[in-house]
């Protein structure tokens, strides 16, 4: 197996995990915000995407969405 060929499986077996255990969602930002929470995250010890999902799971347990009402 080529040095190509084996990176090619692993990128294959990459993508197959993050497709079976994570939803993707896309996030838009402001132009040039992107840099500043990116900055904002490092300081806090998180990356980008990190920090979305600690502050998400914060709000979350503040008010959790099976005790709101249904619209």
């Amino acid at each position: 197996m080529t040095e190509q060929e084996r990176k090619q499986n692993q990128f294959k077996r990459q993508n197959e995990f993050n497709r079976d255990n994570y939803d993707r969602y896309s996030v838009m930002f402001p132009k040039g915000k992107k840099e500043v929470y990116k900055e904002l995250a490092e300081a806090r010890g998180h990356t980008l995407n990190g920090l979305i999902n600690a502050l998400l799971d914060a709000e979350f347990k503040k008010s959790p969405i099976d005790s709101q009402p249904s619209k």
